[in-house]
């Protein structure tokens, strides 16, 4: 199976380095610099074991092997989404949670995904746990500051996730974002809604790469995920967590996936 530009390890490359960092505040580079490292490694692997569609007969031992477990399929007709999780090099303060990756074929450009990734404030129609996303203060067109707002459930409060997100322009002609928590105690954080738990961000974030070849046309999407939940929680409320994360990052990419189909037009939009 041909892997790809990414797996193959010249993927990452922007076309400009620094094209992200303007008006930024020097720590705030830092934490993203650090986190971009951790994405890109993150991606790499997944893109490297990972298959993007049907898992063919005896096929599970190339992920499993590379410490991946299947989270869940979710598929509606012709359309499926397939996620994975694992908790192989987990950053400090993040052993107890898993990473959840989901490797996607979309039959549209580049440019119409992340178009689509940018609608930030539309997360609540395709992720069903979310209550509001909100952008903050926007460093420049390509950074700024995010705030997600996550309902209550169950044995669980209402959950915030406050962090920078910076795209890179690739020169692979991809694109790669890249999102991670600012400091709960950062000057440019605010309190908290009562009854609201702050979450960590480790790092999340998407690499739409170009399809090459037979594949020419579409893009191949990574969409990845690793986040503290916060708060106290026992042993028994992480496992519950942790088992519901195959159902809703699954489904909620599922219907992130068929939303970029359905707003795709050929005719009108770039390549």
């Amino acid at each position: 199976r041909k892997r790809g530009m990414a797996a193959d390890g010249d993927g990452f490359e922007p076309a400009s380095a620094d094209a992200w960092r303007e008006n930024v505040p020097d720590d705030l580079q830092e934490i993203m610099v650090r986190a971009r490292g951790r994405l890109v490694e993150r991606i790499r692997h997944a893109l490297t074991h990972l298959p993007e569609g049907e898992i063919r007969p005896g096929g599970d031992s190339r992920w499993s092997s590379a410490g991946y477990r299947k989270l869940k399929t979710y598929r509606k007709k012709e359309d499926i989404t397939r996620a994975f999780c694992t908790w192989e090099h987990n950053a400090d303060g993040f052993e107890h949670v898993p990473e959840a990756v989901s490797v996607l074929r979309l039959p549209c450009s580049v440019e119409h995904v992340r178009e689509i990734c940018c609608r930030w404030e539309m997360r609540p129609s395709w992720d069903a746990n979310c209550e509001r996303a909100t952008r903050g203060q926007e460093f420049n067109p390509l950074c700024g500051l995010f705030e997600n707002v996550f309902k209550s459930r169950l044995m669980f409060s209402k959950r915030c996730t406050r962090g920078i997100a910076a795209w890179d322009k690739l020169k692979n002609g991809g694109w790669l974002l890249c999102s991670t928590g600012i400091p709960h105690e950062h000057s440019l954080n605010f309190a908290l809604e009562r009854g609201t738990t702050a979450t960590t961000l480790n790092v999340g974030g998407y690499y739409i790469e170009p399809g090459e070849g037979d594949h020419v046309g579409t893009c191949k999407v990574v969409v990845l995920l690793h986040v503290n939940l916060g708060g106290s929680l026992s042993k028994m409320n992480k496992l519950a967590y942790i088992l519901s994360l195959g159902k809703n990052f699954t489904k909620a990419i599922f219907l992130w996936a068929r939303w970029v189909k359905q707003e795709w037009t050929p005719a009108t939009s770039t390549t």
